[in-house]
């Protein structure tokens, strides 16, 4: 849930959160277990530096490209407004 939705706020800067959180279960799939990744969520939202970290783990392991691993952490910015749109 974005953490916007808390405060019972909802746009579509809530709806690329949600994907972002897709993309990031997609991506660290191979290296976390679903309770691993709902731990490393909450982590995020406390603290940004959390996804860096994790980012740097999966561009390693993953093979992920370089676009796709700056893209998510704009996604998952707790700030509604920083995040990109949809289009």
């Amino acid at each position: 849930m974005a953490p916007e939705s808390l405060d019972f706020l909802y746009t579509d800067k809530s709806d690329v959160w949600s994907l972002g959180c897709i993309l990031l279960d997609l991506m660290t799939t191979s290296m976390k277990t679903g309770a691993g990744i709902i731990e490393l969520l909450e982590m995020i939202k406390a603290d940004p530096l959390c996804l860096q970290r994790t980012l740097e783990e999966i561009r390693d392991k993953g093979g992920y490209t370089e676009e796709l691993c700056q893209l998510l952490p704009r996604m998952l910015k707790t700030c509604a407004e920083e995040r990109p749109s949809a289009t």
